[in-house]
């Protein structure tokens, strides 16, 4: 496993995401796996990242553990210099919504809800901006997207790539200082993963 970093808009400032002696050990019945060690990671705010590493080498392990999702065997993960795994799962669920942005690689979109309903979530969910002002802020992530004409359309009635680009206007909704994507690509072909690659990279011109 490793990392490849873009230093475009790179801080200065203290990190951001800090991972400090990360170890992650898995107890099955073949006996234990471990599957991370003492990892040791450093990230600025404006870093885009990416976690690179064949199946298995623990890419998504670590996501999790950067998310609060899974906790370490032993070890820290701070991010805004708050130490995740000191919270309880209450706790880590609003810091999650207020802090994090995650794509998924399956979307994760709620089929029954309309694109532009799945982007008003976070914000209903952390109670963020005033109730009145969600409709439009939902709408200018869509519209950034490439979305907007499709607002009112369902998960199942867009491209794979097009349900990636919403996942994505949903990440932003909540205006959070981190985006996290696990293997946002893996399940669309090669025109939608370039779309969606191309909306990263122009989130971290714009300083995300």
């Amino acid at each position: 496993m490793a990392t490849n970093r873009s230093d475009a808009h790179r801080n200065a400032s203290a990190p951001l995401i800090e991972v400090q002696g990360l170890n992650k050990v898995f107890h099955t019945a073949a006996g234990e796996a471990r599957v991370l060690k003492n990892i040791n990671l450093s990230i600025s705010a404006g870093e885009f990242v990416s976690i690179i590493g064949r199946s298995g080498s623990g890419k998504s392990t670590l996501i999790n553990m950067l998310t609060g999702i899974d906790h370490p065997t032993s070890g820290e993960v701070r991010i805004g210099g708050v130490l995740l795994h000191g919270m309880d799962e209450s706790q880590l669920s609003k810091w999650r919504g207020r802090t994090l942005g995650i794509v998924f690689q399956f979307f994760q979109l709620l089929p029954m809800l309309t694109l532009l309903e799945n982007v008003l979530l976070p914000m209903d969910f952390c109670d963020f901006l005033p109730p009145e002002k969600r409709e439009e802020r939902a709408l200018q992530l869509l519209d950034m997207v490439g979305l907007k004409d499709l607002a009112h359309r369902l998960p199942g009635a867009v491209s794979g790539g097009q349900q990636q680009c919403a996942a994505v206007a949903r990440a932003l909704a909540n205006d959070a200082p981190v985006i996290m994507a696990d293997e946002p690509t893996g399940n669309l072909d090669s025109a939608s993963a370039e779309q969606v690659m191309s909306l990263f990279e122009d989130l971290v011109r714009q300083g995300k």
